[in-house]
């Protein structure tokens, strides 16, 4: 984020958020943090993601999908500022950073920072104190320099590289005054780009954007971060995801690999073990020659099958003793080959389906979908175990549909996204069909739209007839309840009704090959 862009952002967002209570801190993926924050005028959503390039700092109505279990920073973080209230706020705006005073805790906090600080590139700290420096205006150098010292930022970090171009761009005889009312007011309007409908770059001054198909001036720089960073926010969340996952198939296979070895290692010690089964049998037939007298150190015979063996002897044991105790080891040895057999044939399967990708798409476990490990992400978490249907619209969106009523009332509560799309049969039953977005505001074409909406008519009472009437809504206004039989939900706000064809092979067209 541009330092101007950024410096007109915390002008509003930091009055917005001072005497606000902390309520609770989300991390839904690595560098990516919600702060719940109430009091007056109702909840509101603080979206962080700090980046080297591209940082996200926004307020949203909506709430991204957190993890089934909360990080360990997200935790850090939550024993130490949940519950406590956002002060006076300093803005350190060339150096991308605004920080709030916390209210104070008890002696006994974990904790005792006073300030709560965003920074756009090093991410989310506590700190005891602030450099005297932190809120300051900072200096600008001469309007030459600014034109010509390429490395003028470094001291200087507010004429970022937007500023310079700015500057360069500018009437001879304009720029002077331009630069001089730079140090009195903050860049307004912020400009966002667009590209087929979704936001691409974010600017404090108009640019020729090129390729971009609209760019919109916003008057607020709060609503410019939401309409560009809303979008880049939710879908970094889905790419955080997948790459978790791809770590997480990584880490299983290492790990599957480290047991089979120990199981190789095993398995030779037991083979040693069970390998002493002719030198028992040996002493068994010698044992008639040995049965007074001391312990010789080693016993020679020829056994019938593998010719002539000397067995070692333990000479503080009889000879029946030391016969016994070889009997024992590999009466051992063949138990433990029979355990050691078997998880080998466990993980070597486990191994392989991780070869091959293989994730489990039903709680029955009877259907398996393929996924290519090199360049596609398993099955997301939250859909693994579920008896969901999953499908590709033409447009590339996913829909997942339920099996049965638990799939269906799963899918609504753990798998879909509050601004995801819901799709039911029009007063009939039938399963619950929810179509993905990425984010929002992202549009869905009506193809898409008629597709779900299809697939939904082809599960219901609808099925077997030419037509179907479908009910289309925001998950968020869709809602459980509590104490009816699973799959029954109110729907607080309807979208629309679609009226769609019903092609019984739709659902073999759609069906996904390879699960995102």
């Amino acid at each position: 984020m541009d330092a101007h862009i950024f410096r007109s952002l915390c002008i509003e967002l930091g009055p917005a958020l001072s005497g606000r209570r902390i309520e609770k801190i989300y991390s839904p993926a690595k560098s990516y943090w919600t702060l719940v924050l109430g009091a007056r005028g109702g909840k509101r959503l603080l979206l962080f993601h700090p980046a080297k390039k591209d940082a996200l700092l926004l307020l949203s109505g909506t709430k991204p999908q957190n993890p089934m279990s909360a990080p360990a920073e997200a935790m850090w973080f939550r024993k130490r500022i949940s519950g406590r209230w956002l002060g006076q706020w300093q803005a350190d705006w060339p150096g991308l950073r605004i920080a709030w005073e916390l209210s104070p805790v008890p002696p006994d906090a974990p904790d005792q920072s006073r300030f709560l600080v965003l920074d756009m590139h090093a991410g989310m700290r506590l700190a005891g104190e602030l450099e005297p420096s932190f809120g300051s205006e900072p200096s600008w150098p001469p309007l030459e320099r600014a034109l010509h010292d390429p490395d003028v930022w470094k001291e200087f970090p507010q004429l970022s590289p937007a500023l310079r171009r700015r500057l360069k761009s500018q009437p001879e005889r304009d720029v002077a005054n331009f630069y001089a009312s730079l140090a009195k007011q903050p860049a307004n309007p912020i400009y966002v780009a667009y590209k087929n409908g979704t936001p691409t770059a974010l600017h404090a001054w108009p640019q020729d954007e090129g390729q971009a198909d609209s760019v919109q001036a916003f008057g607020s720089a709060l609503e410019a971060a939401a309409a560009y960073g809303e979008p880049k926010f939710f879908a970094g969340l889905a790419h955080g995801e997948s790459a978790n996952d791809r770590e997480a198939f990584k880490v299983r296979e290492r790990r599957l690999r480290r047991g089979l070895e120990r199981l190789e290692a095993d398995r030779e010690r037991l083979s040693r073990m069970t390998a002493q089964q002719s030198q028992a049998e040996l002493l068994q037939a010698e044992l008639y020659k040995h049965k007074s007298g001391p312990t010789p150190e080693r016993i020679t015979g020829r056994h019938p099958l593998h010719g002539e063996i000397t067995v070692e002897l333990n000479t503080r044991m009889s000879v029946t003793e030391n016969m016994e105790r070889l009997f024992q080891q590999v009466a051992k040895g063949r138990r433990g080959l029979a355990v050691v057999d078997q998880r080998r044939a466990q993980l070597g399967a486990e191994l392989r389906g991780q070869a091959e990708g293989r994730v489990q798409a039903s709680a029955e476990g009877k259907e398996a979908l393929e996924t290519k490990v090199d360049d596609r992400p398993l099955l997301s978490k939250r859909l693994r175990g579920l008896a969901v249907l999953i499908f590709t619209t033409s447009d590339g969106f996913r829909v997942l549909r339920g099996k049965n009523q638990e799939a269906g009332h799963k899918l609504l509560s753990q798998a879909a996204s509050p601004f995801d799309l819901w799709f039911h049969a029009a007063h009939r039953p039938g399963a619950h069909v929810v179509l993905k977005r990425d984010y929002p505001a992202q549009e869905v074409p009506e193809r898409s739209m008629r597709e779900a909406a299809a697939l939904a008519g082809l599960a219901s009472g609808y099925a077997g007839e030419a037509k179907a009437d479908v009910f289309c809504a925001l998950v968020k206004d869709v809602r459980k309840i509590k104490g009816a039989a699973l799959g029954l939900v109110r729907v607080e706000e309807m979208r629309q009704t679609l009226r769609v064809d019903l092609d019984p092979e739709l659902p073999e067209k759609l069906k996904l090959a390879l699960p995102l």
